[in-house]
């Protein structure tokens, strides 16, 4: 049956994924997941804001966005770093994330078909919490919600724009994939509480930005852990992750415009 071998191929991929982490004890991964956690806060709390300030003293307000790109471009080093360093710590290799894999063309193709199932399920998780707490929303503002992306789409800022999300895709899978989601999974020995754990960090490193952006945080990022688990890599969750941004920036306020 059709059902049953979904199955086996889902678990044979869930035993490759779990392979991977064979000598991470409890411990360790509490250990890893306080330091993700903790440098990602001093990253954005601590290191971003007076990365903008210096860029727009020294060349004045119209740098904005590149003040904004230079510091998700230093959230980026210092998130891949501490990933990388912890990995080696444990004696493993990026590959024991999924970062580096065979086939990846197939990857990616994996990560083009989940983007509208991403859209869908970002709409649907915000119309049930409006619908069940009363609360009045404007489905049209669901693209793009975040302010950052309201204010880089902008003809002239398009590469800016590009290198910025293409920064915060590469740190937000690393951290909230290729860590948390992996050290979830140790402590919990379920992938479905796993992600959901993941999700909701996720959506709290989204707080400063409104209701609509955590929303939209929580959903995602249980899509990209989902693709995440499916598929045993980080390729597949991050393409989608940036074509669903791309999308969201570039072509859909066009269109809806």
């Amino acid at each position: 049956m059709n059902d049953g071998s979904d199955a086996v191929t889902l678990n044979e991929v869930d035993q490759s994924i779990v392979h991977r982490l064979t000598g991470i004890s409890a411990k360790s991964a509490c250990a890893q997941i306080a330091i993700t956690v903790a440098v990602g806060y001093v990253a954005l709390y601590v290191v971003e804001p007076p990365v903008v300030r210096l860029v727009v003293a020294r060349w004045g307000t119209q740098s904005l966005l590149i003040g904004w790109l230079a510091s998700s471009v230093t959230t980026t080093l210092l998130v891949s770093t501490a990933v990388y360093g912890m990995l080696r710590w444990q004696g493993l290799s990026l590959a024991s994330i999924g970062v580096v894999n065979r086939a990846i063309g197939v990857q990616i193709l994996h990560g083009v078909c989940f983007v509208p199932l991403a859209y869908a399920v970002a709409v649907v998780v915000r119309a049930f919490v409006y619908a069940y707490f009363a609360v009045e929303s404007d489905f049209s503002h669901f693209v793009a919600t975040d302010h950052y992306m309201s204010r880089l789409r902008t003809a002239s800022a398009r590469e800016v724009t590009l290198a910025f999300t293409i920064a915060n895709v590469v740190a937000e899978g690393l951290v909230f994939q290729g860590i948390l989601l992996t050290r979830l999974r140790v402590l919990t020995g379920h992938w479905l509480p796993a992600i959901a754990l993941s999700g909701l960090v996720c959506a709290a490193a989204h707080h400063g930005y409104g209701i609509d952006l955590v929303l939209n945080a929580f959903a995602l990022s249980c899509v990209w852990s989902y693709i995440y688990v499916r598929y045993a890599n980080l390729v597949s969750p991050e393409v989608a992750h940036l074509l669903y941004d791309c999308l969201s920036v570039y072509v859909l306020p066009v269109m809806l415009a």
